[in-house]
């Protein structure tokens, strides 16, 4: 592990295109830079600052906007060999909202400060523009970039109330006063003397020494990077295979940052291949950064041997989805991730016929796993079957609680429940043992049982793949996927899923947890309606009704009245049959309609 105060030794500040390599003990360091001395000639010593022609280093001189950019990223690690592909996404992340600031050789550096939330889009534009990238920093800039780089925007969140007691504190910008309090409570900065900060004094090469000296000393961050090795979301760890081929595991905390292709994620979105790179502060995670590449995919074949030179690793695969073999090459990762049948291993475990699966990102593969090439797998539970133009895909819940897919072969054995089956007869929520010819399933026996479900439909979602109904019974919900070949009928109708309402009363048949059958009594609705009588038929206690429609229109309905149906004469009170009514009597009828059925409860007699 290499901490980042020895990385700098490697950093050469841009403050000067003449500078050059130069011992501690610059002769215009004297008496009225003693302050900062020591911190002009340990950085000198080691590399970070370096002198000019003359022998001089010229601490008085100002730096400039962009210079303070391509610095303070330096400090953050964006010049640490280890961050070289988070500098390189975060450029290709906001190259093109950084527009405009292409010709400044700090654009990627600020595009790494926008990574690492220390600055917004806005902001690096505003300090790389040409107009402002060679204007003289500020001291309160200053203070805001190291305030932001040190946590100040999280710090005030909870912190809303600050005192700052420069007596030119009315000098300082309103919105750079957080940041001036921040940096000062640090010791990263202090006054100018006569208890004045001197907000609108710009900053030298010798403050700006100092500056780093307390900002690398403060941050002590370590890197460290590699391949996703295992991600154990149970135990919240995960580990890595470094480029040096060693395995380090690595405890993740809840105050842990885990970004992936610079998105906030959690570690459930972490993937072995994956490469990842380690920042720790103080010797804790502090963040990890995760990155796949474009051109990503997976190959498998048959493995047909090696070959290792200086170059690397080269593995050979044969295409098993053709008559005629095709063998193709690949080259490993110095650090690829080497699973043998689930757990770690090496490529001399590796024998000839073995199914070979490899993840490759940028044309390296960087996860192999190897299994023989007929395997059997015991207790797995069906969670999904899908279909497409690729074939059955069947996704299997694993006895450690892990989701599989695998590709159904076309020429599968298949049985259920001891019979002779087709795939569609398959159920979610079936249990099963699997065999597996070059990672495709070649025999596969289910189980599932039966049983009888009654409730409400509470609600259904359609999907080209696996349909789902909800159901409401006895105060509780439950969702189940639907068979393929479900079959549905209402009212003892053949019907389809969209005949299906809200509210309806059902019957399933579930076999596991996959719905074969739905029986449905349609939805009923309670209506109450006014109109005119226009025809009566007592034999079926018909009873034909006009009204007025919304747009004015005169439409009829058909109100069916049971023996139970109470009506009601509202001028004498009087309780009547159907025969006691008669065309052109005005009625309210309230009942409930079903399939367009109106079946009245009770009827009044207007007039």
């Amino acid at each position: 592990m290499k901490k980042v105060l020895s990385l700098v030794l490697s950093l050469v500040l841009v403050l000067s295109t003449a500078a050059v390599a130069f011992a501690a003990g610059f002769p215009d360091v004297n008496s009225n830079y003693s302050w900062a001395q020591e911190a002009i000639n340990s950085l000198s010593e080691s590399g970070v600052i370096t002198g000019y022609d003359d022998g001089t280093f010229k601490p008085g001189k100002s730096i400039t906007r962009q210079e303070a950019i391509t610095l303070f990223s330096k400090a953050l690690g964006a010049s640490e060999k280890m961050n070289e592909p988070i500098v390189n996404l975060a450029y290709g992340i906001y190259e093109a909202d950084l527009a405009g600031c292409e010709d400044s050789y700090a654009v990627k550096q600020g595009a790494y400060m926008v990574y690492r939330k220390v600055l917004t889009i806005d902001e690096v534009k505003e300090y790389l523009s040409k107009e402002k990238r060679d204007v003289e920093l500020k001291r309160y800039e200053a203070a805001t970039l190291i305030a932001k780089a040190l946590g100040a925007d999280a710090w005030m969140k909870t912190n809303p109330e600050i005192d700052v007691t420069f007596a030119d504190k009315d000098d300082i910008p309103a919105m750079a006063l957080g940041y001036v309090f921040y940096a000062t409570e640090l010791g990263i900065m202090n006054g100018m003397g006569d208890n004045k900060f001197g907000p609108n004094e710009t900053v030298t090469r010798a403050q700006i020494a100092v500056m780093i000296r307390r900002i690398l000393d403060t941050m002590d961050f370590e890197y460290i990077r590699g391949m996703i090795s295992s991600v154990d979301t149970l135990m919240n760890n995960l580990s890595i295979k470094t480029e040096e081929g060693e395995t380090v595991k690595f405890g993740v905390g809840n105050s842990s940052a885990i970004f992936l292709d610079g998105e906030k994620v959690t570690l459930t979105d972490l993937e072995v291949g994956m490469e990842c790179v380690f920042t720790f502060s103080k010797e804790s995670l502090y963040q990890i950064d995760a990155i796949t590449y474009e051109g990503e995919e997976t190959v498998s074949g048959a493995f047909r041997g090696k070959v290792t030179t200086n170059a690397g690793t080269t593995v050979k695969l044969a295409d098993i989805t053709k008559e005629e073999e095709t063998v193709t090459s690949y080259k490993l990762a110095s650090n690829v991730v080497i699973k043998i049948n689930g757990g770690s291993g090496a490529i001399t475990d590796i024998k000839n016929g073995d199914y070979v699966t490899i993840k490759m990102s940028g044309g390296l593969g960087v996860s192999l796993s190897a299994e023989p090439k007929t395997r059997k797998i015991s207790s797995v539970k069906i969670e999904n079957i899908d279909t497409s133009s690729n074939g059955v895909v069947i996704t299997v819940l694993t006895s450690d609680e892990e989701s599989v897919e695998y590709t159904l072969a076309d020429n599968a054995t298949i049985t259920r429940n001891g019979k002779k089956a087709d795939f569609s007869e398959l159920a979610i929520g079936d249990n099963a043992e699997l065999t597996l010819d070059y990672g495709e399933i070649s025999d596969i026996m289910a189980t599932g049982k039966a049983k009888s479900i009654e409730g409400t439909i509470d609600e259904i979602t359609v999907s080209s793949s696996t349909s789902y109904i909800t159901i409401s019974s006895g105060g509780n919900k439950s969702k189940y996927p639907m068979a393929r070949d479900c079959t549905i009928t209402i009212e003892g109708k053949e019907a389809t899923i969209y005949d299906l309402k809200l509210g309806s009363y059902v019957k399933l048949e579930v076999s596991s947890e996959t719905v074969t059958e739905i029986a449905s009594e349609a939805a009923s609705e309670a209506l109450t309606v006014t109109g005119t009588i226009k025809t009566i038929n007592t034999s079926y206690g018909l009873v034909v009704i006009t009204y007025e429609g919304l747009n004015g229109q005169e439409l009829e309905k058909q109100l069916f009245l049971k023996d139970s149906t109470k009506i009601l004469d509202t001028k004498s009170g009087k309780l009547l049959t159907i025969k006691n009514l008669n065309v052109g009597n005005v009625i309210t009828a309230a009942g409930t309609e079903k399939l367009g059925v109106y079946e009245v409860s009770s009827l009044m007699v207007l007039q």
